[in-house]
């Protein structure tokens, strides 16, 4: 075996030239495999991020009508005690209250505007969507009577940090509901809808719109992605008249965009696999034809044809293993690029593009693990030595005596 190795290694660097371009061919497929990998996981965190993290939470539970009508009447009755109920659970991690409805704002001025109302509890929202951190200006809601308003939204009203909003909303007992709220803080969470609008302390909103202690709707957070479907099964048996759903219920789209992009990578994986097979072909076919008289005289000598496949098999795992390392050694370097420097994805400054309402972050930074940087290098070998069998198949076929004739 040591003989047929180095017999093997000599073979292939008989054209250093071919050798060379071959595996460097092979390797950079490789590593833009792993280059590519690295972008869509950065690209999918960021989706996750801006549309599960930052909004949908893992699970939702709303009034059993609210998902289709979106009537604010329709609200979760004793929400309190449904909060508990799920506290309660050891699979969950956050539970965030939220009333959603539309208001009528107006500031110091004669400017007004319509937007999204959001109700939230302070310290809730900040674990689950940690909206604190998309504060721009000013601080996330402490205390009660008070409003921190989208960047949209302040821009419209020509608003500003320690300004009054004035708020109308169409309360459920059939009054108008109007306070004036302190600015305390403008935020830019990435959404369209919620950047034109603002946000309150739960009571206060639940007072303001004369709900009692109801709510739209609970957002959950599990402990574990595997949690969802565990904890949506227990809430709906413990409270089979609301309405439980996941987010890729919620969110088709975004599931949708997370699937499309493990066929996107088999795509990459299948040119590497046709690249890789079609250069090993080649470069072992030329080499057979190069060494005609040679392995006529092994056969003559008594080399068994078993040997000869050994050999040349040798050889396409030798090329593979060259070339995954070249291509290991391109696709972490493209990978520590992204990791460190990201790519800026900007449609306007600082802002990216914009997603089922969402807007993106602008710059996606590589995420690679060593599942996908392993799978092309193991999908390489493979192909390398099955691609092999042709030449070693032809080499045995030779017969000795015109082999040896051939010059």
């Amino acid at each position: 075996m040591g003989i047929l190795t180095a017999i093997a290694w000599r073979n292939l660097w008989r054209h250093p030239t071919r050798t060379v371009l071959t595996s460097l061919t092979m390797g950079l497929g490789v590593a833009f495999c792993i280059f590519m990998a690295s972008w869509i996981g950065g690209f999918l965190d960021v989706m996750r991020t801006a549309t599960v993290d930052r909004n949908l939470g893992h699970l939702q539970i709303h009034h059993k009508d609210y998902p289709e009508t979106m009537n604010p009447y329709d609200v979760v009755p004793q929400a309190q005690s449904v909060i508990e109920g799920l506290q309660d659970k050891p699979d969950v991690k956050i539970v965030a209250p939220r009333i959603q409805a539309f208001g009528m704002y107006a500031g110091a001025k004669d400017e007004a505007a319509s937007g999204s109302f959001v109700g939230v509890d302070p310290e809730a929202e900040k674990n689950l969507t940690e909206m604190h951190k998309r504060v721009r200006k000013g601080r996330w809601l402490k205390n009660s009577r008070e409003a921190v308003i989208g960047h949209r939204l302040a821009k419209e009203l020509n608003l500003d940090v320690g300004g009054e909003l004035l708020v109308v909303v169409n309360a459920l007992d059939g009054s108008i509901g109007n306070q004036v709220y302190p600015v305390v803080g403008i935020y830019n969470s990435g959404m369209l809808e919620r950047d034109g609008g603002a946000m309150f302390p739960l009571q206060d909103a639940q007072e303001l719109f004369a709900m009692g202690d109801g709510v739209h709707e609970l957002v959950v957070l599990t402990q574990a992605e595997e949690k969802i479907e565990t904890v949506q099964n227990s809430t709906t048996n413990a409270y089979p008249d609301l309405a439980v759903r996941t987010w890729y219920e919620i969110s088709p789209e975004t599931k949708q965009m997370e699937d499309l992009t493990a066929v996107t990578s088999f795509f990459f994986y299948f040119i590497i696999m046709a690249i890789s097979g079609f250069m090993v072909v080649n470069t072992l076919l030329m080499s057979v034809y190069e060494r005609t008289r040679e392995l006529g005289l092994f056969a003559s000598l008594g080399l068994p044809p078993k040997r000869v496949v050994m050999m040349i098999l040798i050889e396409s795992g030798l090329l593979g293993v060259l070339s995954s390392l070249l291509g290991l050694g391109f696709g972490l370097l493209g990978h520590l690029f992204l990791a460190n420097y990201g790519i800026t994805m900007e449609i306007k400054e600082g802002e990216g593009f914009i997603l089922n309402g969402v807007v993106l972050d602008p710059v996606i930074f590589g995420q690679l693990n060593m599942t996908q940087a392993i799978i092309p290098l193991v999908i390489v070998m493979f192909v390398s030595v099955v691609a092999g069998l042709w030449p070693a198949r032809r080499a045995v076929k030779l017969d000795p005596v015109v082999a040896l004739a051939q010059e």
